[in-house]
């Protein structure tokens, strides 16, 4: 069965739509400057007012700056209505393009992005309109005036969330948060690995023969020892791997550490893998050299590990994710996770190692 790992495909051609007036355009400069730093290499465009266009292309952002007027000009009725119908705009975008985001608030541009041809199209919801976006934030409530101890939310603030949210969604975690403000040490300063076989939901969790073979085949590879993660009620568990393993080349502390002394192993560790569980988004989080065993239960685009050095291993299946919270109710016979052979986590371990090494070499 193919496997698929988590992987996001370069963003190399943007498109930008910002087609209100100056005040709106000058808001929105901080969202255009955070844009261009996620992709410094990408191609960007901006759409714009014509009465922008001049000052647009002096940030020294943009590859290119397209005028065109939407709204009615300042002195000619204000904002609305539609100065021009949105199909009017097809045509002035062209060639095929990674993203179009319109950072307009409000919907009454939104059709424009069914007008270029973008792999990604992202804004706001937009009700009342009928196009399909691939990225959605919600809109920010207006506050009226008479509630004014009620905190609104600035519209540049809006654009820039619009941006960072989708950045990341695109791109994942690009550094660490503040959870890693202690540098986890070098993969090869560590003298043993780390290993979480359960989870909250057993129908997430690989089965404990694979972890065992998983473990006995590692501590003979990296000539380290194991040590088996897990809350209390993986202490049965934890145990038999070890004992699988070889007393000799592992201990289970599974059940036997409060949170600030997991996190504490789970930061000394020199590789860390585990199932979909807290144990290894923390691992991932603390930028230790991290390989998730994803079931087919939740949403990876929602609940994937993150971090500098993170694998994620699933096998997909038709009917993922399934929310399901126990066995009874899989229709699949586990085939999400039977699907994962030990040979792909032993890959992804070997990956995650390897890019851990480079960074270290890149960092020093």
């Amino acid at each position: 069965m193919r496997k698929w790992r988590v992987m996001r495909r370069r963003i190399e051609s943007i498109v930008v739509l910002k087609l209100d007036h100056i005040g709106d355009f000058v808001l929105a400069c901080d969202a255009f400057s955070d844009l261009r730093s996620a992709f410094p290499d990408a191609r960007i465009t901006l759409a714009c007012d014509p009465a922008v266009a001049a000052s647009a292309a002096s940030l020294g952002i943009f590859d290119e700056v397209v005028a065109f007027q939407f709204f009615s000009p300042r002195g000619m009725g204000g904002p609305g209505p539609l100065y021009v119908d949105p199909a009017a705009f097809a045509g002035r975008i062209t060639g095929r393009h990674d993203l179009a985001i319109d950072l307009r608030h409000d919907a009454e541009t939104r059709p424009l992005l069914a007008h270029v041809d973008a792999r990604i199209r992202a804004g706001y919801e937009a009700p009342g309109f009928v196009i399909a976006l691939d990225f959605v934030m919600p809109r920010f409530p207006d506050v009226p005036s008479r509630l004014g101890q009620r905190h609104a939310v600035h519209a540049a603030t809006r654009m820039r969330l619009l941006v960072q949210a989708l950045v990341e969604t695109l791109a994942g975690s690009r550094e660490p948060g503040a959870i890693a403000a202690a540098t986890a040490p070098s993969p090869g300063r560590s003298d043993y690995f780390a290993m979480a076989p359960g989870s909250g939901v057993t129908l997430k969790n690989w089965s404990a023969e694979r972890f065992a073979e998983l473990g006995r085949r590692l501590a003979t590879r990296l000539g380290k020892r194991a040590v088996i993660v897990g809350g209390t009620g993986e202490v049965g568990m934890g145990r038999d791997i070890a004992a699988a393993i070889g007393s000799d080349r592992a201990t289970s502390l599974a059940g036997a550490q409060a949170l600030p002394e997991l996190h504490d192993t789970i930061r000394g560790a020199g590789l860390f893998i585990g199932n979909d569980t807290g144990a290894t988004h923390l691992a991932g989080l603390l930028g230790v050299p991290t390989v998730c065993v994803f079931s087919g239960v939740a949403d990876i685009r929602v609940w994937g590990t993150r971090g500098p050095f993170v694998r994620v291993v699933r096998s997909p299946q038709p009917c993922s994710p399934c929310y399901a919270n126990h066995e009874s109710q899989c229709v699949a016979d586990r085939a999400c996770t039977r699907g994962i052979e030990v040979r792909d986590v032993l890959l992804a371990c070997r990956r995650v190692l390897r890019a851990a090494a480079a960074g270290a070499a890149t960092r020093g």
